[in-house]
């Protein structure tokens, strides 16, 4: 029989367990982009108001398919292109693969490679996966895996970390969007992902964190990421309004335009 309190009790034992492995994560980036509250990401997650989730996915086998048909190549999907609406997600799964991530730049999908001894982070519509470019001093972070990122966050936190990184140049006009993106005013585009359709015999299971603001908080771009030179992009907004939107939309939809300072009248139509 399923034992519902255990269960509770171990998935909230793992929430708080991530959520602090989350919040060391967002205090290094906030160290590294010099930002003197290196708490400033972190302590959206930390309030007890958070509204922060566990999710948990699975992706049967694909059953009945010839493997050489057509319904059963590559391109099938099993949960479509998108862009977590939250801080960052933490990801952990089993051993079949199936999660892919997107170059904005050319559009060319690469797979992660499955290791359920690994945790992989995902910075959401707030900071972006690419924010690891800024991090290392680097031009380029090699995808899906970066062997050096890796090894640098692995020593600092102590932990199995691998972030899936994109090589792309910083654009503001990218069609992702995430308060991440917002927090940096744009400096940082959220990684855009799916999951392929499950060809495995074995089930595809995973769990993610989506570490999130109050649904009060307000989001902005923060003063380090705004001047003259980089005027302010978005306008300030809470994160139950954003979260309103990007739920009520499609799941590809570029829903941050909406929070944009200057709309056009296509993006109001695309969303009315």
């Amino acid at each position: 029989m399923f034992n519902v309190s255990f269960y509770s009790c171990t998935a909230n034992d793992y929430i708080e367990a991530v959520k602090e492995l989350a919040s060391e994560v967002l205090d290094l980036v906030a160290e590294r982009l010099s930002i003197p509250d290196k708490h400033v990401f972190s302590r959206q997650i930390k309030d007890v108001q958070s509204d922060s989730i566990l999710r948990f996915n699975h992706y049967p086998p694909v059953k009945n398919q010839d493997p050489s048909s057509k319904a059963c190549k590559e391109n099938q999907i099993g949960f479509g292109e998108h862009s977590d609406p939250q801080i960052l997600t933490i990801l952990r799964s089993n051993d079949v693969a199936g999660l892919e991530i997107c170059l904005q730049d050319d559009g060319f999908w690469i797979p992660v490679p499955p290791d359920p001894t690994q945790f992989y982070v995902i910075i959401g519509d707030a900071l972006r996966v690419s924010v690891l470019n800024h991090l290392l001093s680097t031009n380029s972070v090699i995808c899906p895996v970066c062997k050096q990122t890796t090894q640098t966050y692995n020593a600092v936190l102590e932990y199995n970390v691998i972030m899936a990184s994109t090589t792309e140049a910083y654009n503001p006009n990218n069609c992702s969007g995430g308060i991440g993106q917002v927090l940096t005013n744009g400096r940082f585009v959220s990684v855009r992902h799916r999951a392929l359709a499950n060809s495995s015999r074995n089930s595809r299971m995973s769990m993610m964190y989506f570490g999130a603001p109050p649904l009060n908080a307000i989001i902005s771009p923060l003063p380090q990421f705004v001047s003259p030179q980089n005027p302010r992009l978005y306008r300030p907004f809470t994160w139950g309004e954003y979260k309103k939107a990007a739920y009520t939309s499609r799941l590809g939809d570029c829903r941050l335009d909406l929070f944009k300072l200057h709309i056009t009248d296509d993006t109001l139509a695309l969303f009315s």
